[in-house]
Formats: structure tokens, C-alpha cells, sequence
């Protein structure tokens, strides 16, 4: 019955109700400020997304760690505490104290990618050391999360992130190019064959023109299409399929091979392929 009563006593001490109270408001409140910054952060759009997910990850770990320094406030014997951590130099301290700490390297290392941006939200990318490649999907401060074909998403830490060496298609410039090579027989007429691959390449809805403006004005030809080798089947041409981004340059390299295949049937133009002649032989013997 005497402890009871003294941890009643204590309780009454330390007013613990009102501190409950505060405690919940001050959650409450920091819960709906964070959604209001990610709110407002959605509304966002241009070609600065990562930048803006990352601040956006920042100011809400603001509002959290602000928030626990105040809970830990109400706390009357851990008041000093959480004074020493809201001034100046008790952030100083906290910082530096973190420093050695793999969380602060992600820290460090999101902000270098941000400030220099290798990358962009929505950019496709090739992982050169770890083999990976996908879309970048979301950068916070701890890692960057990467989005595979298959539709599955790997978390990188952003210091490993920091390290790779990054094969980006959509950097400065998101146009991407397929070589499309196409073989005909010696017998075939060479120019109209490439004239037709030209023709159709050219034609496509999704081809990029790459020329300058002084190339388009002197005349230059759209597609360029070369004799790349001679060999011992047929002539091998080669033209190169630009699209606008590296998504629909499969699609668009499979049309144009049908628009070929099509053309040549009807252009009496032969595609070389491997035949198998069968000899009747003398079956008297037999």
C-alpha cells in the first residue's frame, strides 16, 4: 500500500497528466505538419525532382527531430538535456557526434548527389559495378530507391550510390539510338535498298531527328544509311534508329524491321539466308 502511494506521490510531482496531454499535441501536430509538407511537395513538377524529394525528406526529419526534443522537454529531469540539444552548440555536438555514423555518410552522400545530380527522378540508369539497371524512383536521406524491369525496387544506401559509376540514358540528352543492321543478297539493287531503309526509318513516328538546324537547311539527309561490310552470304548495311527516349526505341527498331522485311518482299529485294540443297543421287545401286 506504501508504494502504491508513493508512486502516486511521484506521479502528482511530476504532473504527468499534463505532460501526456502536451506529449500527444505535440505528435499530433508534427504528424500533420510532415503531411502538409509532403502535400505541398506533390503540387512540385519540373526537371528539379530530386532535389525536391530530398528536401522534402529533410525538412520532415526537421520536424521530428525538433519534435522529440521537445517531448523530451516535458520531461522535467530531462529538460537541461533538451536544452543543450536546441542550442547552437548542442546541435554542433549532436552533428558531429553523428559524423562517424554510416546514417550521417547517407546524409552527406545524398546531399553531393543532389548538389551535382548525376541523376534525375524518372531517369533511366545503368549501375556499372553492381550490373543493376532500372528507373530512379525516389531519393530520401538515407537511400535511392531504384526501380527494375521486372517492376521490383532495390534500396541503395546513397553512400554506395555516391561510389557507382552510372551509365545514364536520360542525362543532358534522353535521345537513344539502335543500330539496325540489314543484309541483302550481291544480286539485289544496293541503292534501293537503302533507299527503302532510309525511307521507312525516317517515316517512323517516333524517330528523333538528330540533325543541326545548318544540316537540315543545306539538305542533309534525314537517315544515313552505310554499307558496313562485305560478306560471304550477302552485303550488310547498317543505319542507325533514333528515338526521342530509350523506352521506345525497341518498339520502334521492331516496326521498322517489319516495315523492311515488307518492303524488300516487295521490291524484289533478297534477304540472304542459309539454304540446304538436295542433290537426287543415283539410287540404282540401292
Amino acid at each position: 500500500m506504501d508504494s502504491i502511494l508513493n508512486l502516486y506521490s511521484v506521479m502528482e510531482e511530476t504532473k504527468w497528466i499534463p505532460v501526456l496531454i502536451r506529449t500527444g499535441f505535440l505528435i499530433a501536430g508534427a504528424y500533420v505538419l510532415t503531411r502538409l509538407i509532403n502535400r505541398s511537395f506533390k503540387k512540385q513538377r519540373g526537371s528539379h525532382n530530386i532535389n525536391i524529394k530530398f528536401l522534402r525528406s529533410i525538412l520532415n526529419g526537421l520536424v521530428w527531430i525538433i519534435d522529440a526534443a521537445l517531448i523530451i522537454s516535458q520531461i522535467p529531469m530531462m529538460n537541461k538535456v533538451a536544452q543543450a540539444v536546441l542550442a547552437g552548440s548542442g546541435i554542433l555536438a549532436v552533428i558531429l557526434g553523428l559524423a562517424a555514423q554510416e546514417s550521417f555518410s547517407n546524409l552527406i552522400s545524398g546531399l553531393i548527389i543532389v548538389m551535382f545530380r548525376p541523376f534525375d527522378i524518372g531517369d533511366r540508369v545503368h549501375l556499372v559495378n553492381s550490373g543493376i539497371t532500372g528507373w530512379i524512383e525516389d531519393i530520401t536521406l538515407r537511400h535511392t530507391v531504384l526501380r527494375t524491369f521486372v517492376n521490383s525496387r532495390i534500396i541503395i544506401p546513397n553512400s554506395e550510390m555516391a561510389k557507382e559509376k552510372i551509365e545514364n540514358s536520360d542525362f543532358s540528352n534522353s535521345g537513344a539510338s539502335a543500330f539496325l543492321d540489314v543484309g541483302i543478297a550481291y544480286e539485289s539493287d544496293v541503292e534501293k535498298a537503302m533507299e527503302i531503309i532510309s525511307e521507312i526509318i525516317g517515316n517512323h513516328p517516333s524517330y528523333y531527328d538528330t540533325r543541326s538546324d545548318e544540316e537540315k537547311a543545306a539538305g542533309g539527309k534525314k537517315v544515313k544509311v552505310f554499307i558496313r561490310s562485305f560478306e560471304s552470304s550477302g552485303i550488310m548495311l547498317r543505319a542507325s534508329m533514333w528515338t526521342q527516349t530509350i523506352n521506345e526505341n525497341f518498339q520502334a527498331c521492331s516496326d521498322v524491321r517489319m516495315g523492311i522485311l515488307k518492303a524488300f518482299r516487295t521490291n524484289d529485294i533478297e534477304i540472304p539466308y542459309n539454304k540446304v540443297v538436295v542433290i537426287p543421287g543415283d539410287n540404282d545401286g540401292i
